[in-house]
């Protein structure tokens, strides 16, 4: 009784993959993502008869056929399933050369300290310098009255144009 395969819409959804390849050299890169184990199985496409596992070796996790000296067929139909990563890649969250080893007394401990990435700054001015700082206050007073302290300090200096240059600051209380 012949089996039925999938209909087209849930073959998409498969991983089981049937190749035609024809052999070159002794290592064929069957697949870019990695393999499940025992559901390998290559046919000598001629004779139609399974190669035993003796004759080839298989690294899962790249996906490579290797064949063993003297048994090289000259093309082969594989069938196998994948998965749907490729298992070998390095994947990672964080850089590990980034992960620094702290001083602790008792027990080890690691730190992450990423590089600081200069942003561009929230105002602009060009070839204009600026510092300072802003403050404000609040006093409350044992006869219930209130008070607003704020306080400004700010110091500009740099050319604005051609020959204009302001060397200048501005304090208020």
């Amino acid at each position: 009784m012949p089996v039925s395969s999938a209909p087209a819409d849930y073959s998409l959804y498969s991983n089981l993959r049937s190749k035609i390849i024809t052999i070159t050299s002794d290592t064929v890169t069957v697949d870019t993502v990695s393999i499940f184990p025992n559901s390998f199985l290559v046919r000598n496409l001629r004779t139609d008869e399974i190669i035993p596992k003796d004759n080839y070796e298989l690294d899962y996790a790249s996906g490579k056929l290797i064949f063993k000296s003297g048994n090289r067929p000259d093309s082969v139909l594989i069938t196998y399933r994948s998965f749907p990563t490729f298992l070998k890649k390095t994947v990672q969250h964080k850089n590990p050369g980034l992960i620094r080893k702290g001083d602790s007394l008792f027990f080890q401990r690691f730190y992450y300290q990423p590089k600081a990435e200069q942003t561009a700054s929230f105002l602009d001015f060009g070839g204009l310098n600026y510092s300072g700082n802003f403050a404000r206050g609040i006093q409350f007073g044992s006869n219930q009255d209130l008070t607003l302290n704020s306080n400004l300090d700010l110091r500009l200096s740099g050319k604005i144009a051609n020959g204009i240059e302001i060397p200048e600051s501005v304090f208020e209380k």
